[in-house]
């Protein structure tokens, strides 16, 4: 793909990268076929705080948008990682991000950690 190309379809987002389905999937894994592990920049940097988005609403976007691992940081990183959950499980539940969506990053994870859940039989 030509540079001008990437180019231009950087310049036509509208969100933060690490939010942007264009981004991670429509550039990063169809356009120039990644096939690894996809983590976001820090979700709670002054640029996701400037769209008004909350840092676990943060998170359901860039999961959705195709994101396998989320980073921020947090005065209380207890609280933050569990408002963080709460809103993943949610939106699973509420259907806003697909089920096959979330094992699809959980499995990338695992993948890039050298972890087998269904390792063959030794025979």
């Amino acid at each position: 793909m030509a540079l001008s190309s990437l180019a231009a379809a950087w310049a036509s987002l509208e969100s933060a990268a690490s939010l942007s389905s264009a981004a991670i999937e429509g550039l990063l894994v169809d356009q120039l076929h990644f096939e690894g592990l996809i983590l976001t920049d820090s979700l709670s940097a002054g640029a996701i705080g400037a769209l008004g988005i909350s840092v676990p609403q943060a998170a359901v976007d860039a999961i959705a948008a195709g994101a396998d691992m989320i980073l921020f940081t947090a005065t209380d990183p207890a609280s933050m990682t569990a408002a963080v959950e709460t809103a993943i499980v949610q939106a699973v539940g509420d259907g806003a991000v697909p089920q096959a969506r979330l094992i699809d990053a959980v499995a990338h994870v695992l993948t890039a950690k050298d972890v087998d859940l269904c390792p063959s039989a030794a025979g």
